[in-house]
C-alpha cells in the first residue's frame, strides 16, 4: 500500500472513529438499539482503549531509540539519558513486582472468598427451593472436602507466622469451622443455620488472611525499592524541580508587579490585599482584610478563571475537530513536504 492510499485509510478510520462516538453521545439508547450498535458498543469502547494502551508502548519504544541512540553514539547529554533509561526500567521492574504481590495477596483471599460465596448459595437455592440443582447432601459434601482441605493448607501457611491477633482469629475460626462441618448436620434447619455460620467465618478468615499477607508484602523487598524509587527520588526530585521554578516564578512577579500602568496597579493592588489578608498580621492593620482577600478570589479571580477555561475550551474543541477531520495530518504532511 503507497503512502496516499495509506494517508486516506487512516483519514476515514478517524473520521468514522470520531462519528461513530460522536453519535453515541448524542443519540438516545433507544436509537442506537434499533441501528443494532448498542450491544457492541463496550466491544467497540474496550477496542479503543486498547489501542490507546498501544500508545504507552510506543512512547516506551520512543524512549528507547532517542535516548538509546544518545547512549551509544555519547552524543551530548548521554549521562543524563542513561540515568532516565536506568529509572524507567527499574521502576518497571519493581512496579511489576509489587503488583504480581498484590494480584498473589488477592489470589490467596479469593480462594477463601469462594468457599464462603458457594455456601451462601447453598443456603439461598435451598431457601428458595430451586430446582435444577444438586441435591443439598451433595452439594453440602463438596462443600465440607473443599473446606476441610483449603482450611488444612491455610493452618500450614499461618503457622509459622508471628503470634499476632489475625493469626490468633483465624486459627480460632478455623477450628470453628470444624466443628461445624464434623460431622455434618442433617436436618435441614441446623445445616440452613451452619451454612450461614460458614459463610461468615470463612469470609472472616478470608480477611484475616488477606490483612497478614498484605503485611508481609509492605515489609517485603519489592515494595521497600519501589517505595525508595517514588519517594525518595521522584517525589524529592519533583520537589526539588518547583523550588527552582519558584525563583523564576518569583522574579516574574517582581516584574509583572511592578506599577506602570493602571492595569499593573490593579493587579498589585489586588495582591497585596490577599497576601494581607491571608496572614494573621492583616488582622493588626483591619478586621475587613480578611473578608475583602475572600471577595476578591470568589468574585473577581472566579471570573477571570470561568473566562479562560471557556477559552482553552473552545479552543480545544476546535483542535478536536481539526483532529478528526485530519486538517492537522494535512498541516504536518506539508510541512514534510
Amino acid at each position: 500500500m503507497n503512502d496516499g492510499y495509506r494517508s486516506k485509510l487512516l483519514r476515514w478510520i478517524t473520521f468514522l472513529s470520531g462519528l461513530y462516538f460522536f453519535l453515541e453521545f448524542l443519540l438516545p439508547v433507544t436509537a442506537l438499539q434499533k441501528i443494532g450498535v448498542a450491544p457492541y458498543h463496550d466491544m467497540i469502547t474496550k477496542g479503543f482503549i486498547t489501542v490507546g494502551a498501544m500508545s504507552i508502548g510506543l512512547g516506551i519504544v520512543n524512549l528507547l531509540l532517542v535516548h538509546g541512540t544518545k547512549i551509544a553514539f555519547r552524543r551530548k547529554g548521554w549521562i543524563n539519558s542513561t540515568a532516565l533509561l536506568m529509572g524507567m526500567v527499574l521502576a518497571m521492574v519493581f512496579a511489576s513486582l509489587e503488583w504480581r504481590g498484590g494480584a498473589l495477596v488477592a489470589d490467596g483471599v479469593r480462594e477463601i472468598s469462594v468457599l464462603g460465596q458457594f455456601a451462601q448459595r447453598i443456603h439461598a437455592d435451598e431457601v428458595a427451593k430451586r430446582e435444577g440443582v444438586p441435591p443439598l447432601e451433595e452439594r453440602m459434601r463438596l462443600l465440607k472436602e473443599a473446606t476441610i482441605s483449603k482450611l488444612s493448607t491455610l493452618r500450614a501457611d499461618v503457622a509459622d507466622e508471628p503470634d499476632t491477633p489475625a493469626r490468633r482469629g483465624i486459627m480460632t475460626k478455623i477450628d470453628e469451622v470444624g466443628v461445624l462441618l464434623q460431622p455434618l448436620p442433617t436436618e435441614t434447619g441446623a445445616i440452613l443455620t451452619a451454612l450461614q455460620r460458614i459463610a461468615t467465618l470463612l469470609s472472616e478468615t478470608g480477611a484475616l488472611f488477606g490483612s497478614i499477607l498484605r503485611e508481609k508484602e509492605q515489609v517485603g523487598t519489592a515494595k521497600k525499592v519501589h517505595d525508595f524509587l517514588y519517594n525518595g527520588l521522584f517525589t524529592s526530585l519533583g520537589a526539588a524541580m518547583f523550588s527552582l521554578l519558584s525563583v523564576y516564578i518569583g522574579a516574574a512577579a517582581f516584574r509583572a508587579f511592578r506599577v506602570r500602568s493602571f492595569e499593573s496597579f490593579l493587579m498589585m493592588g489586588a495582591a497585596v490585599l490577599v497576601m494581607l489578608g491571608q496572614t494573621p498580621y492583616g488582622l493588626m492593620i483591619s478586621d475587613a482584610l480578611p473578608h475583602i482577600r475572600l471577595w476578591l478570589l470568589e468574585v473577581p479571580n472566579s471570573a477571570a478563571f470561568r473566562a479562560i477555561k471557556i477559552g482553552a475550551s473552545v479552543a480545544a474543541l476546535v483542535m478536536a475537530f481539526r483532529m478528526w477531520l485530519s486538517i492537522e495530518s494535512e498541516s504536518f504532511a506539508r510541512d514534510r513536504e
